[in-house]
């Protein structure tokens, strides 16, 4: 009887299982599912989150909840925001290509050649599946690229994050990526505007000069206390004003008018350069620190940038990094020993960065500021060697920590903090508050008395005048 009943039950099973009818999948349609699905959960920060724990615990598996596998999820949104920018530059390129009236701008400076040659993009940064995709285009016209990128991706009609920084971490730039020829050169020669050749025609302006340093150290003081929030709208608001900026530029380096353009000298070339940086998402506001950083780490160029850069530059590389960090780090503390732990490898690239910069101020430096600075080390008891070497170790552990085993993580927790206790990262770092290493930059240039100030009461008073002046 049992038997019998065994074999009638495997019967119906089979005949379930023969019958069920499978759900229906458009295949063709599957972008615009997956596209919502990321919406409602969070776009890619909910993504990135979701995937480090899963990481971090060794979880590799289909969750129940129907849930797309994580890191599944990351490696097609990844490579599908890669694809999705591709064909929008492609047939926009196309179509300026073929459009007389925009090509007539560009006559002087085409000379017969296809514009498409023209255009240069870069996409520099960090392969890790939750890494961010920014590019920066160069050009004729490009500024009408990322005006197309957005207008396209408007177009799919997101309800919750609708953008492509909020889905995708993918941000767009203008600056500083030049494409240099014959044609507009002597726009350059003429306002004594130096460029350092990165390959071909692709070129980048060097700041190399008192007045622009000067220029950008007022700047930092922008980024010091900028606290705009990376809202829908906002982030709209600034890509608008992002295109308008990329055009006055593109009269100046590229169209045939470029005479009537209102860069007029140096100091508005670079003063405009700084306002598409400070309008940027998630930007460097200095071209001393994208020369420093991106072209001198990132790039391993260096040898050849150190040539034709001055102390000053570094001065403001090192000064950028000293606000990115210190605003990161307290922006993203949770008191936590794990989480401290975690943060503090993730901002060590920044303190790798100021003192990658700080070297190289000090080589272009006199023998009085040298001297000055190992004064100031020797009175704070600070071994400067020691530092370097420390957060070396720390940059080690981050680019190389998913190699580790837990037992070697455990080890290098010693280290960690270590480092945690040396550069005060157990609370957040707050601008004002003392702190032995970075209060360095103080002693050595006065311009950078700014970053050890708190936001002045008078202006926090004169800000909440005008908001009830507004309301009023």
């Amino acid at each position: 009887m049992e038997k019998r009943f065994g074999t009638y039950r495997i019967i119906f099973f089979i005949y379930l299982y023969i019958n069920m009818k499978c759900p229906y999948i458009n295949i063709f349609n599957l972008d615009k599912e997956l596209f919502q699905n990321i919406d409602k959960m969070g776009g890619w920060e909910y993504l990135t989150k979701k995937y480090n724990k899963e990481a971090k615990d060794k979880k590799n598996y289909l969750e129940t909840n129907q849930d797309l596998q994580v890191k599944n999820y990351l490696e097609y949104m990844g490579a599908f925001r890669k694809i999705i920018i591709d064909i929008i530059v492609k047939k926009t390129t196309n179509k300026m290509s073929k459009d007389k009236k925009h090509i007539n701008k560009y006559k002087s400076f085409l000379k017969n050649n296809n514009l498409n040659k023209h255009i240069i993009a870069s996409a520099l940064g960090s392969t890790n599946l939750t890494s961010d995709y920014d590019i920066t285009f160069g050009g004729p016209g490009s500024y009408l690229l990322i005006k197309c990128i957005i207008e396209n991706f408007n177009k799919i009609n997101l309800k919750n994050i609708p953008t492509m920084t909020q889905i995708f971490d993918s941000n767009f730039y203008l600056m500083p990526d030049l494409v240099i020829t014959n044609s507009n050169i002597n726009r350059f020669k003429n306002k004594n505007i130096n460029l350092f050749q990165v390959n071909g025609n692709h070129m980048i302006p060097i700041p190399n000069s008192k007045d622009i340093t000067n220029l950008e150290l007022l700047k930092l003081k922008n980024k010091k206390d900028d606290n705009r929030k990376l809202t829908s709208k906002n982030l709209k608001k600034r890509y608008n004003k992002l295109l308008k900026l990329g055009e006055e530029m593109d009269v100046f380096i590229y169209q045939d008018n470029y005479k009537n353009s209102i860069i007029k000298s140096k100091l508005d070339f670079f003063n405009k350069i700084m306002e598409i940086k400070e309008t940027e998402i998630e930007a460097y506001f200095c071209l001393s620190t994208v020369l420093t950083v991106v072209y001198g780490i990132q790039l391993k160029k260096i040898d050849e940038i150190e040539k034709i850069l001055i102390q000053d530059n570094f001065l403001v590389g090192a000064v950028e990094n000293i606000i990115d960090l210190y605003k990161h780090q307290s922006h993203s503390f949770v008191n936590n020993k794990d989480k401290i732990r975690n943060l503090s490898v993730k901002v060590s690239k920044y303190i790798y960065r100021i003192f990658f910069n700080l070297d190289y101020y000090l080589k272009k430096g006199d023998l009085k500021t040298r001297q000055k600075c190992k004064h100031y080390f020797k009175k704070k008891n600070i071994n400067y060697e020691e530092l370097k070497k420390l957060t070396n170790e720390m940059l080690f552990f981050r680019k190389n920590s998913d190699n580790f085993s837990q037992l070697e993580i455990e080890k290098y927790k010693q280290k960690i903090d270590k480092f945690i206790k040396v550069f005060k990262l157990n609370k957040p770092l707050k601008f004002g508050k003392k702190h032995e290493i970075f209060d360095l930059f103080k002693e050595l240039d006065e311009r950078t008395l700014f970053i050890y100030k708190k936001k002045s009461k008078t202006l926090k008073k004169e800000i909440k005048r005008n908001k009830k002046t507004r309301k009023g």
